[in-house]
């Protein structure tokens, strides 16, 4: 299954707030692998990959040193916890597109 438009909007939205441009540094399952800064922490080396069994992007801080986060998550998630705001207009746009709960 495909990554769903809503998923697509919000990722490239969180990808404008970030100081510097994910970097693409793969291709799985025909869909790009980032590494990114972590929107939590500021960590530099978290990344993005994409995980055809949930039809979603997974999210991965990398703990290199002690003030990284470590987080590990589907992008939802990561979204929720980043900016809840935001997060609430996502399930609205999910629903209305007929995709909450998929």
């Amino acid at each position: 299954m495909d990554e769903s438009l809503v998923d697509y909007k919000y990722r490239r939205h969180l990808f404008k707030y970030l100081d510097k441009p994910p970097e693409t540094v793969g291709v799985r399952c025909h869909r790009p692998t980032y590494k990114m800064e972590c929107p939590l922490c500021g960590a530099k080396k978290a990344t993005m990959v994409w995980c055809p069994d949930l039809s979603t992007y997974k999210f991965f801080c990398s703990k290199t040193n002690s003030r990284a986060c470590g987080i590990s998550c589907q992008f939802p998630v990561l979204l929720k916890v980043w900016n809840p705001p935001l997060y609430r207009f996502y399930l609205e746009e999910r629903e209305a597109e007929g995709t909450a709960g998929a």
